[in-house]
């Protein structure tokens, strides 16, 4: 059934011009893709099962479930709904339609009743504005591809998303929720969404309001052969309670590799309910033994805070030199490495005048860390440690609002601890964490509270090695960093 729509479409596609050719080709879904999202819903057990095709273009997603549904056997009705309003694909998806329906009964038995609606699913204001009553309009298995993009201005679908979502997102996160709406109690939907669906902070409120009441059962990745993440992910949600574990699928160039399940709360995660995306063994190995991790910033008696002075609102309280009482002024533009360089290269004016207190604080030891990194850092965190023996005769100092001040409470930190802090945070370990769970996506006080660490002996086992090498370039803080921290995370990175 799937070989024979895909065959038709091709067909079809053939007879327009090269250049609608390739225009027509993104409408439709390919065999491999189609074949995958059907297998990933998992068939129920009734004699008749309802289902929804809410962009049914010639009729591939329609095929591949019907197909998958009669292989599964013990069902002896499909009643399928499918949406076009393209003329030019209405035609085939209705012939596609009877031969899968003459298949049916003639190789399984099974009795196809087809409807096809000529109109647009999303601008039909079916599901999210008018939620049909249970037991009727809704059903237990839907296989979506929907548009992505932004609607043109002034288009129906335009209107659609300007009340549905008022800020703005993809007209593929709404249509999919719209179409979840729809599925009947234990009913599941599968569908392909842009990857910016698992963290965008465009898709939050999407995922917040679908995954309450359809959570996430499946997830499909796909990398090309160096592992660069697609533009494309698959997922599978399950109308009902919240499952224990989420399937996960990895599929990096002709490579399929079913991952190990992944607890839910670990899938689906923070409150923006954003979804993991691991591509290997070694990805989930990474995430559990990071969150099995004992400690946080607080059990360590350490505070993060902003850093104190931002110049463009104080260019008069800069000198070039330390006349008028002023203080040292630490600058991203001073890390090197894992260290904090004073005066700070390439600035005329290293130095502030603490004209009001909040511009100064008591030299002691920390760790700064950038709150915007830069793409030629080509880290999620880069961090400094700063020691207060760098600068012995200043009694106070100040920092750029640019950095994250992470400190102790008591004042002054072990400088052992301090670099091995700020190894670990600076380790390829940690930027992977950073990496798969978007965990620092954007650097802050809340972020960094929120990551996890090894005890304090470990941190400071660390950070005594590096003191004795007397070397902080990055490679060698991933260098000894990673020999203590692989009998917790796992020697593989």
């Amino acid at each position: 059934m799937l070989a024979m729509a895909v065959r038709n479409t091709k067909k079809l596609v053939r007879r327009y011009v090269a250049s609608d050719r390739i225009r027509l080709g993104r409408y439709f879904t390919d065999k491999n893709t189609a074949a995958t999202m059907a297998a990933s819903l998992c068939i129920p057990e009734k004699e008749t099962l309802r289902v929804l095709d809410p962009g049914a273009g010639t009729g591939i997603l329609s095929a591949a479930i019907i197909e998958e549904i009669c292989q599964a056997g013990g069902v002896f009705r499909i009643e399928l709904t499918a949406y076009e309003n393209d003329p030019r694909f209405l035609p085939m998806l209705r012939d596609n339609l009877e031969r899968i329906r003459k298949k049916c009964r003639h190789d399984y038995g099974v009795r196809l009743v087809a409807d096809v609606r000529e109109e647009d699913f999303f601008v039909a204001g079916r599901g999210i504005e008018e939620p049909p009553a249970e037991g009727e309009g809704r059903y237990d298995l839907i296989l979506a591809a929907p548009p992505t993009g932004r609607p043109a201005p002034g288009s129906p679908a335009k209107d659609v998303m300007d009340r549905l979502c008022p800020r703005g997102t993809d007209v593929s996160f709404i249509f999919s929720e719209c179409a979840a709406a729809l599925l009947a109690p234990d009913g599941q939907m599968s569908v392909r969404l842009p990857a910016s669906f698992a963290n965008g902070a465009n898709a939050a409120p999407v995922r917040r309001r679908l995954f309450g009441f359809a959570p996430l059962i499946f997830l499909s990745l796909s990398a090309d052969a160096e592992g660069k993440m697609k533009k494309d992910l698959f997922c599978s949600v399950r109308r009902g309670e919240l499952p224990e574990e989420v399937e996960v699928r990895a599929i990096r160039g002709d490579r399929i590799e079913d991952l190990p399940p992944i607890p839910y709360d670990v899938a689906v995660y923070s409150k923006e309910c954003k979804v993991l995306l691991p591509k290997k063994i070694s990805d989930l190995r990474l995430i559990r033994a990071m969150r099995a991790l004992p400690c946080r910033f607080s059990d360590f008696g350490l505070t993060v805070r902003n850093g104190l002075t931002i110049e463009t609102r104080y260019p008069d309280c800069l000198r070039a030199s330390r006349v008028d009482g002023a203080v040292p002024l630490l600058h991203p533009a001073g890390l090197r490495g894992a260290e904090i360089l004073f005066p700070t290269p390439g600035r005329d004016k290293p130095y502030v005048v603490p004209r009001i207190p909040s511009l100064a604080q008591p030299n002691h030891t920390m760790l700064l860390v950038k709150r915007v990194p830069v793409a030629s850092d080509g880290r999620h965190l880069v961090v400094g440690v700063y020691y207060s023996g760098q600068l012995p005769h200043d009694r106070q100092i100040s920092t750029a609002n640019k950095f994250l001040c992470i400190e102790a409470e008591s004042g002054e930190m072990d400088a052992a601890f301090a670099t091995g802090l700020t190894a670990v945070l600076s380790s390829s370990y940690y930027e992977r964490y950073c990496a798969l769970t978007d965990a620092v996506r954007r650097v802050n006080v809340s972020s960094l509270q929120l990551l996890p660490f090894p005890d304090r002996k470990t941190i400071t086992a660390i950070g005594q090695r590096l003191l004795v090498a007397r070397n902080l370039s990055l490679r060698v803080l991933d260098t000894v960093a990673g020999v203590f921290l692989a009998p917790f995370l796992g020697s593989e990175k």
